[in-house]
């Protein structure tokens, strides 16, 4: 070879050695950076679909202008403490519908009342009469269905008569979580306050324990009043109370039932401790995904699913607090709509009660998916008990239950 050869064989080295360093140097450049440059690429797609989110319109309350600014500042301003992560966490909601004409309107309300709607993700197991009832999801007259991008709905349609009861249809809800950062569950008849995503998370912060804290809490009512034009009006009680829960009694069954009331009792600063799990609201990091599933095999329980959810939280070492504020309003009323009661099996009924006596009495303890325990090992049965204030053998409270202390 030449001289001249050999002079561009050594350029050709030196250039083929500083690409690969430059290689080593993004790739770790990447790895360090990954959470900024991941927030980076979300932003760039808010700001790009900012316009088509902010049409949404919400056909719940109507929040006043110069509210939805101050909850935005306030929000703005807390999450600059938590370097972006309030806004830039995102929420996978899961919710089961049977024949239930709310459930559109639901999810507009949830998406239009988020502070950052493209971070939510909905799941939806939706169980109609393809005949009778309009898809729900996809209706002509939706905001939804225009505004709403494909991928932040995941839905599981079945016909009615497949029903199996709540936790039958929630378990396959939380099959459709694609590693969202927070969970919560709701039922498909709900309006929202403005800035709930935002406020939930905080509210989890202000817990000592924000990755092992579920808040949850039957909700406050709003009316669904139809004239007989068909006309439908939505009217909210109570706005951001405070409400506490307490025991109502052990039923026919030997069921513990529970309720929530508003209280005229200031509103407290931080979460409080709540006796129970509210099946129709619950938002806690996702990680009670993975150690809280629903049991598969309880089907046409109703009756008996929060005060099994509530004890196998517990022994999970979850803590249960309630919202210090209502961030979210449930339709209590069932006149406007069918239920599952009406194809009720009373034998699968009561396997599934008398599976959930078995585990909140030590009997039986589930394996589900072969992985995760039932009921939990890092808090005994019998403080779940005295946690709550219960006898269940004599089915006796063994503490005042209002107000609840827990302890």
């Amino acid at each position: 070879m030449t001289k001249q050869q050999w002079q561009w064989l050594f350029v050709l080295i030196i250039v083929f050695f500083l690409i690969i360093l430059i290689t080593i140097m993004i790739v770790m450049i990447i790895i360090i950076f990954k959470n900024d440059i991941k927030s980076m690429v979300q932003h760039f797609h808010r700001r790009k679909d900012k316009y088509q989110w902010s049409k949404l319109k919400s056909p719940g309350i109507i929040i006043p202008y110069n509210e939805k600014i101050s909850i935005q500042r306030k929000y703005n301003k807390i999450d600059k403490q938590f370097n972006g992560y309030l806004k830039n966490s995102t929420i996978f909601v899961a919710i089961s519908s049977f024949r239930d004409k709310e459930l559109c309107l639901t999810i507009e309300d949830l998406f239009s009342k988020a502070m950052v709607p493209e971070r939510v993700f909905v799941g939806i197991v939706q169980q109609n009469d393809y005949k009778n009832d309009e898809p729900c999801c996809f209706a002509e007259n939706s905001n939804i269905s225009q505004y709403l991008k494909s991928y932040n709905l995941r839905i599981l349609t079945w016909h009615y008569s497949k029903a199996k009861g709540p936790t039958y249809a929630r378990s396959f809800c939380e099959r459709l979580w694609n590693n969202e950062d927070y969970f919560m569950q709701i039922d498909s008849h709900m309006r929202f306050e403005y800035g709930w995503d935002c406020a939930l998370i905080h509210m989890l912060f202000q817990t000592p324990r924000p990755y092992k804290t579920v808040i949850t809490m039957y909700p406050e009512g709003y009316e669904r009043i139809e004239d007989k034009k068909g006309n439908v009006i939505y009217k909210v009680a109570v706005r951001k109370g405070w409400r506490r829960e307490r025991f109502k009694y052990f039923n026919k069954q030997g069921i513990v039932e529970f309720e929530s009331v508003t209280t005229n009792e200031k509103i407290p600063d931080q979460p409080q401790f709540v006796p129970f799990w509210a099946a129709c609201f619950s938002f806690a990091h996702s990680n009670v995904l993975k150690e809280v599933p629903y049991h598969p095999d309880t089907p046409f329980l109703f009756f008996g699913e929060e005060i099994f959810m509530t004890a196998r939280l517990f022994t999970h070492g979850w803590d249960l607090k309630g919202p210090t504020f209502s961030v979210v309003y449930h339709l209590w009323k069932r006149d406007y709509r069918p239920t599952y009661w009406s194809q009720d099996k009373i034998d699968l009924r009561d396997k599934s009660i008398q599976l959930v006596h078995d585990h909140l009495l030590g009997k039986r303890n589930d394996l589900i998916y072969s992985s995760v325990l039932t009921i939990g090992n890092e808090r005994s049965l019998e403080e779940f008990w005295n946690y709550v204030g219960l006898d269940p053998i004599n089915k006796t409270k063994i503490r005042p239950s209002d107000p609840w202390t827990p302890f």
